[in-house]
């Protein structure tokens, strides 16, 4: 009937479906994106960090959801971004909800992928309220 339910652990979460929000374009300094639920900052990463840093070349900066093919580098390679997602434990229902930082050059998802050694710019993020993560949590007996 149109609503996605989870388990993990012992807990059952369920949630009305959500649609991924629109392509957001990125700028130097702060930008307020109440549709992905983030406050996102792109500077040199020369100041204090926010609670999620994430690393990326310089051009032109996309925040959007996860694409089919999409890749991040890591210090071993690459891995495909469903892969990061799915060792994150993000349930399925909520993985279009994790933005992913994107530039011509490459991609990083929002709090899960680091490679500094080949960052231009810096994107710190942190959460913008809460709707993005409310859900009916359920225990079970």
């Amino acid at each position: 009937r149109g609503v996605h339910a989870w388990f993990d652990g012992d807990l059952c979460f369920v949630r009305e479906p959500l649609e991924a929000p629109c392509d957001l374009t990125l700028s130097r300094g702060v930008t307020d994106a109440p549709e992905w639920g983030l406050r996102l900052k792109v500077s040199d990463g020369h100041d204090a960090a926010w609670r999620w840093r994430t690393f990326a070349p310089d051009g032109a900066l996309t925040v959007r959801s996860r694409r089919a093919g999409d890749r991040v580098s890591t210090t071993g390679g690459t891995k495909k971004v469903h892969d990061v997602l799915v060792d994150a434990k993000i349930p399925r229902a909520l993985r279009d909800l994790v933005g992913v930082i994107a530039s011509d050059q490459s991609v990083a998802v929002v709090g899960l992928t680091h490679t500094p050694h080949r960052a231009a710019v810096v994107v710190d993020a942190e959460p913008l309220g809460s709707s993005w993560t409310k859900a009916v949590v359920w225990k079970p007996r």
